[in-house]
């Protein structure tokens, strides 16, 4: 509970037109609904774009409110994610969720872990892992590496531990070194990501992997389990 409060997460209502009336109301012309970016134009009309998902509200660094992403309440056949597209205020492609909150700790512990989502950040937040930040809805940017600057250059990348988040974790790795960061990678078990590894064993399995990280310019330490990788060849050969 005092997560969700504190984060502010939400749920929209199943509905096409729940949130619609309430901005009309305020007089806002048809232009700026559209680019609000939460609200889709349709055949029938504007539609609430969130309806039936749980709501992660995306902040700026100051606290702001400036996108939003909506999670699938129910099993469904359509897409399990739906993001806030890019608008004047919300750019993804330099916004780290939950920075927020967490840009206190980073400082303070002078290093800040990378998740892939919202529950992964969290998952480590309410275990008392305060210094994480999430990727939004997009791959690890220039623009991420340069925004983490500000805080620390001691990055810890935590990816799931598919053949999918080892790739994203080795280009994402490759982007901070080339922006001057000290890059490290956190073992994960195979097929897990951090949400189910902390909500199953709890977080003292995930703190000893971060004190027993791989750094990411030490190639030859890394023992990729997926041997078909192709950017794991990329990886080895650029150093």
């Amino acid at each position: 509970k005092e997560t969700i409060k504190t984060f502010n997460i939400g749920y929209s209502i199943n509905k096409n037109q729940q949130l619609l009336p309430y901005f009309q109301n305020q007089k806002y012309n048809s232009d700026a609904l559209l680019q609000c970016g939460l609200f889709v134009d349709t055949k029938q009309g504007y539609i609430d774009r969130f309806k039936g998902r749980i709501i992660f509200p995306i902040h700026n660094p100051t606290g702001k409110v400036i996108a939003f992403s909506g999670r699938i309440f129910k099993d469904s056949k359509i897409a399990k994610y739906v993001n806030s597209p890019e608008t004047p205020i919300y750019h993804k492609s330099n916004t780290l969720y939950g920075l927020h909150e967490s840009k206190h700790h980073i400082r303070t512990l002078k290093s800040v872990i990378v998740v892939e989502g919202y529950f992964d950040y969290l998952q480590l937040f309410q275990s008392g892992i305060n210094n994480v930040v999430a990727i939004s809805g997009t791959a690890f940017t220039d623009k991420h590496a340069q925004l983490l600057r500000r805080y620390t250059n001691n990055i810890f990348l935590a990816y799931d531990g598919d053949k999918a988040g080892v790739a994203a974790a080795i280009k994402a790795g490759y982007i901070l070194l080339k922006h001057g960061h000290d890059a490290k990678i956190i073992n994960m078990p195979k097929d897990i990501d951090p949400d189910d590894w902390i909500h199953k064993e709890g977080p003292k399995p995930f703190k000893e992997a971060l004190e027993n990280f791989i750094l990411y310019i030490e190639n030859k330490k890394i023992d990729f389990e997926f041997s078909d990788c192709s950017l794991g060849n990329i990886f080895i050969a650029g150093f």
